[in-house]
């Protein structure tokens, strides 16, 4: 099965709760499935993270946050009442980037690694 995870952070190094239950979810999954990646930064990812995880993933797609737009993001929640998380989790890039792996290669499933990347990231 091919398995598209868009995560909100990149799940390496293994600090924390969430990137060490990824992670191993991961391991577990590899072993029977073709896994793909699109993730979110605020930033950046260091080379030596994303090596250690390329084993993991037939494609990894990065998609930085950067601060101007996080700034920006700020605001947009500010003026539209819309819960900062959820625009700080909404990537027209990611969102193109889905798209373009779930076409290329045949996603079977979608798994979104925290709730507000759901919400307005994925239609």
């Amino acid at each position: 099965m091919n398995i598209l995870f868009y995560l909100h952070e990149f799940c390496y190094p293994l600090r924390g709760g969430d990137r060490i239950r990824i992670f191993h979810f991961l391991d577990k999954l590899r072993r029977s499935h073709s896994l793909y990646l699109v993730s979110l930064t605020q930033f950046g990812v260091e080379q030596e993270s994303l090596e250690k995880l390329r084993p993991y993933f037939q494609d990894i797609t990065i998609i930085e946050n950067k601060k101007r737009i996080v700034l920006w993001k700020y605001l947009k929640s500010l003026l539209t009442g819309v819960p900062y998380k959820v625009i700080h989790y909404t990537s027209k890039k990611a969102e193109q980037a889905i798209r373009s792996v779930i076409q290329r290669y045949n996603i079977d499933v979608l798994v979104l690694d925290y709730f507000f990347t759901a919400t307005e990231s994925i239609r």
